[in-house]
C-alpha cells in the first residue's frame, strides 16, 4: 500500500463579497500518494484551482483537515505555511509567471534564495536543470527573448530548483502550441517516472488523459475520482534536497542582499525609466523647496509692511 502524501478531508472554502457567500469548495475529501500523476478537472468555476490552491498551502480551508505527510497544516503561521510550499512543492502556472529583468538561470534560482542557497551553488544547479531540459543556449535570455514553450520550461526548471517533490501545474499547456504543450507534457512524464507526484490542474480531457488518476470536481464537490494507469510505486525521495542548515539570520541577510541585487538589476536593466523616475523626483523636491521659498517671502513682505504700520 502506498504511503498517502497528501489528504484532505471534508474541505470546505468559503469567500464572502459583501453580502454574497460563495461555496467554493463544500465537503472535499481526497487522498494523493507519493508518486501519482493526478489529473484534478472541471469546467471554469468549478472549484479546481481553489483545491490546488490549498493542496499547495497558497491557500487555507474555512473548514475540515489537510495533512501533508500525516503533519496537519491547520494553525501554521504564515512563516510555516511558507517553509512547507519552499521545502515540499513546485508551482508551474499557466503564464509562466516569470521576471522580466532576470535571465533564464536567474528565473530559476530564485526559490533557492529563500532556501539560503549559496549564490555558487544556486547557478550551478540552475544551469544544469535548464540543460537537462535543453535550454543549454539560452542560459541568459530574459523571458521575451524566449518562445512559449521555453518559458515555460524555463518555470519547470524552477518548480525543480529547491526539489519540486511535488509539481502543482496550474493549466501548464494552456497558453501553448500543439507541438510545445506535448513537449511539456513529455517532460511532466519524466518527472513522474524519476518519482516525483504530479497533479495537473486542467479543464481539457486530452490533457487529463496522460495522468493515471483523474478527479472531477464540480461546483466544488469531487463527482468522479478514477484510474487510468496503474499506479506507480515510489520511495518519494528529494530530487536536489538541501539539508544544510544555516541560522536565521543569515538566511535574512542573504534574503536582503539578494533583494538588493535584482532593484540594482532592474534599474540598470530599463535605464530609460530609471532616469524619469529620478527626474520626477528632483522636478517634484524642487517645485516643493519654490513653493516654500515664496511663501517665506510673502509671509516676510507681510510682516516687514504691517511693522510699516507701526
Amino acid at each position: 500500500m502506498m504511503t498517502a502524501l497528501l489528504e484532505i478531508e471534508n474541505i470546505s472554502r468559503i469567500f464572502r463579497t459583501g453580502d454574497k457567500t460563495v461555496n467554493a469548495l463544500a465537503g472535499v475529501s481526497l487522498s494523493i500518494s507519493s508518486g501519482e500523476l493526478v489529473a484534478i478537472v472541471g469546467t471554469s468555476g468549478s472549484g479546481k484551482t481553489t483545491l490546488m490552491n490549498i493542496l499547495g498551502c497558497l491557500d487555507q480551508p474555512s473548514s475540515g483537515d489537510y495533512r501533508i505527510g500525516g503533519r496537519s497544516v491547520a494553525g501554521f503561521s504564515a512563516d510555516e505555511l511558507a517553509a512547507s510550499r519552499r521545502q515540499n512543492f513546485g508551482f508551474i502556472f499557466q503564464h509562466y509567471q516569470l521576471l522580466a529583468t532576470l535571465s533564464a538561470v536567474d528565473n530559476v534560482a530564485i526559490p533557492a534564495i529563500y532556501a539560503s542557497v549559496g549564490a555558487r551553488s544556486r547557478r550551478e544547479r540552475s544551469i544544469s536543470l535548464l540543460r537537462k531540459l535543453g535550454l543549454d543556449d539560452r542560459l541568459d535570455h530574459r523571458p521575451n527573448q524566449l518562445s512559449g514553450g521555453q518559458q515555460q520550461r524555463v518555470s519547470i526548471a524552477r518548480a525543480l530548483m529547491n526539489g519540486g517533490r511535488i509539481i502543482l501545474a496550474d493549466e501548464p499547456t494552456g497558453a501553448l502550441d500543439a507541438k510545445s504543450g506535448g513537449t511539456v507534457l513529455d517532460i511532466l512524464k519524466e518527472l513522474h517516472v524519476a518519482g516525483h507526484t504530479i497533479i495537473i490542474v486542467t479543464h481539457d480531457p486530452k490533457i487529463a488523459a496522460h495522468a493515471d488518476r483523474i478527479v472531477e470536481i464540480r461546483d466544488g464537490v469531487v463527482v468522479s475520482d478514477r484510474l487510468t494507469h496503474d499506479r506507480q510505486k515510489t520511495d518519494g525521495t528529494l530530487a536536489f534536497s538541501d539539508n544544510t542548515p544555516i541560522g536565521a539570520l543569515s538566511a535574512v541577510s542573504r534574503c536582503l542582499l539578494e533583494a538588493l541585487r535584482m532593484a540594482i538589476r532592474s534599474l540598470v536593466t530599463y535605464r530609460m525609466r530609471t532616469f524619469l523616475t529620478v527626474l520626477s523626483i528632483i522636478i517634484g523636491i524642487a517645485a516643493v523647496l519654490v513653493a516654500v521659498g515664496f511663501g517665506e517671502g510673502a509671509r516676510q513682505k507681510l510682516s516687514d509692511a504691517l511693522g510699516a504700520f507701526g
